[in-house]
């Protein structure tokens, strides 16, 4: 007892009282936390779905820029399209001017595009690769119109679009 009368308590904090500043201090880390990884979460979902749609976006480019060029088509199914491209200037189709551009029809595989320097893998994990065309034959296509779908691990993307042949007379 003090001269007042009164029972003190000696000064300090009380292990009761540390505990729950503790809980609460981690309570807060844990929300902190929690926004963190959601955000980076997002950002690297994001950046995923960038990277896939860059991909696509060059071999989607990359095909209509050589339909665009075809001075005839040899093949025109629904997952291949073969065409020539007169780099020479000489009018005539040669093996050296032959594209080709394929899908297996498995999910999964890659869109191929193979010319005189071999094959070369434009695009991996293709969903579904089609192709139509405003002729029934090959010799007579002029437009070609083309849906290209893809996914990486988190989600699936589906670019369409179309070209038309213009050194087809």
């Amino acid at each position: 007892m003090n001269k007042k009368g009164c029972v003190c308590r000696p000064a300090g904090v009380t292990l009761i009282e540390l505990i729950i500043a503790m809980a609460v201090i981690a309570n807060l880390f844990y929300i902190v936390f929690l926004v963190y990884d959601v955000g980076f979460t997002l950002f690297q979902t994001g950046e995923r779905r960038s990277e896939l749609r860059a991909d696509m976006g060059r071999a989607v480019y990359q095909l209509a820029k050589d339909v665009k060029l075809a001075s005839g088509f040899t093949l025109a199914n629904q997952n291949t399209v073969s065409f020539w491209i007169d780099y020479d200037g000489d009018g005539e189709e040669s093996l050296a001017e032959n594209i080709t551009y394929s899908f297996s029809g498995v999910t999964g595989e890659a869109l191929i595009k193979s010319d005189v320097s071999g094959d070369k893998r434009l695009l991996n994990n293709v969903v579904e690769f089609n192709l139509s065309y405003d002729s029934m034959l090959a010799d007579s296509v002029h437009l070609v119109n083309f849906s290209l779908e893809s996914a990486n691990n988190f989600e699936t993307l589906k670019i369409e679009s179309s070209a038309r042949a213009r050194n087809i007379i």
